[in-house]
């Protein structure tokens, strides 16, 4: 029995158009992948500020910011590729992938 855990972190948050998955591979070479969906709790075509505000998605990171806490401008967020990898311990996290040293 393996109790083994994999604790993801996406601190900038998660956007409807990112596309997650997890492939977790251990030392023995046994494989199974695990999807992330991600939940739309502001709307169809909008999405969450930081502050916990819903703007429109064609406002997230066109240069003016429209969250009081100016979250959608976060440059950490808005950058290519859409944001940056999370390091944690033996996990590198990097859409679309997740690998496991």
């Amino acid at each position: 029995y393996n109790t083994s855990t994999i604790r993801i972190s996406a601190p900038y948050g998660l956007r409807d158009t990112d596309d997650l998955q997890i492939e977790c591979i251990t030392s023995t070479g046994k494989q199974a992948d695990m999807s992330i969906i991600i939940s739309d709790l502001c709307g169809r075509g909008y999405t969450k500020c930081k502050d916990g505000a819903c703007i429109s998605v064609s406002q997230l990171c066109d240069g003016t910011p429209h969250c009081s806490d100016r979250s959608d401008e976060d440059n950490r967020f808005c950058q290519e590729p859409i944001r940056p990898p999370v390091p944690l311990p033996q996990v590198i996290v990097s859409p679309p992938k997740i690998d496991i040293p």
